[in-house]
């Protein structure tokens, strides 16, 4: 037998927050994934523009989605962390061993 389905007010308090804390990182997902999509050129998306739009609005796995597969790699690593990291790591890199040298 099938237990009844729980409304907001037979919920605890933990469980209210962890349910707003979900809503809230789906949403926050959703309008990065809308905004990425809105702001790349087509050039650097795989598939159509429309498609992604509508993917990513399944729950968590259409901005994933969209994040993972649906963007090329050169609009992904733009403009990221990892980029400059990688940049300082390679500049390091040459230092150190122009120093080794001379």
């Amino acid at each position: 037998m099938r237990g009844r389905r729980k409304n907001w007010r037979d919920m605890t308090r933990g469980q209210r927050i962890g349910v707003a804390l979900t809503g809230a990182v789906q949403m926050a997902l959703l309008a990065a994934a809308q905004r990425s999509i809105s702001r790349t050129p087509d050039a650097m998306i795989r598939g159509k523009k429309a498609m992604w739009r509508a993917a990513s609005f399944i729950n968590f796995f259409g901005p994933l989605s969209y994040f993972i597969f649906g963007r090329r790699r050169e609009a992904a690593l733009r403009g990221s962390i990892f980029m400059a990291l990688a940049a300082e790591v390679l500049l390091a890199e040459e230092l150190r061993e122009s120093v080794l040298e001379g």
